[in-house]
């Protein structure tokens, strides 16, 4: 146990091989501190070494999200995952993704607009998930998650990411109370339920004939629930362009 600290400091080693004996001594002596094993990988992905690099990004993206609580540290591996994210190696650009939603700032929003299109529903689904936990409600950000309740494999993540943002989106997830879909009418609805704001009311009110029951049925709920309150049952304060982390 007194020899871990020593052990520990050679993690930051500029020699790739002593880092990874570091890592294998830590291993079998209780595990490797997690900041130390942050700037190990970050030391590994700035190599030249394809397997080091691939294992050390796949250490990012398992590590804790307490690991990102250090704003500067957090800083620092979301710039170096952004440009992995782009990779054209469809593995490589997964794994980044998934460790930006760990280790993403607001400097890594427009990475993760970008995902939103991607053709790998994965990739989709965790670029959702991470703008929804970062409260990203930019307009044009907004639009693009709602934009993803038009695919049946996005719509529930492309929903609670709305419901994350709050009454920032208010405007785009209203829009989508008229889509030909009665299966987004209703999770629309649904998110308006948490996020809606009496500007909401009016088209709520119109969907009182909608001829999908479930959807009428949800649309009076919202309704309800904001005209008694006043507000949604959990709406944020808003609209704000900025993230908690």
């Amino acid at each position: 146990a007194p020899a871990r600290p020593v052990v520990a400091a050679l993690l930051g080693s500029d020699d790739a091989a002593v880092r990874a004996a570091a890592r294998a001594v830590l291993d079998r002596t209780g595990g490797v501190d997690p900041a130390a094993e942050v700037e190990a990988s970050l030391a590994d992905l700035a190599g030249t070494d394809p397997d080091l690099r691939r294992l050390a990004l796949a250490r990012l993206s398992r590590l804790p999200p307490e690991a990102g609580d250090d704003s500067q540290l957090k800083a620092r591996v979301a710039a170096t995952l952004v440009p992995l994210a782009r990779s054209p190696d469809r593995r490589v650009r997964a794994t980044a993704i998934h460790a930006l939603s760990t280790w993403a700032t607001l400097a890594s929003v427009p990475t993760l607009v970008d995902a939103l299109v991607s053709d790998e529903p994965d990739i989709r689904r965790q670029a959702i998930e991470t703008l929804g936990r970062l409260e990203v409600d930019d307009p044009k950000v907004v639009a693009a998650i709602a934009n993803r309740m038009n695919n049946p494999d996005d719509l529930p993540h492309a929903s609670l990411a709305l419901r994350a943002i709050g009454a920032g989106a208010e405007e785009e997830v209203v829009k989508l109370l008229r889509s030909p879909d009665p299966q987004i009418r209703l999770q629309a609805c649904h998110v308006l339920r948490v996020i809606g704001t009496r500007k909401c009311l009016p088209a709520l009110r119109r969907l009182a004939t909608d001829l999908d029951h479930d959807v009428a049925r949800a649309a009076a709920t919202a309704r309800g629930e904001i005209t008694q309150t006043g507000t949604a049952t959990k709406t944020k304060p808003g609209p704000r362009s900025g993230s908690r982390r």
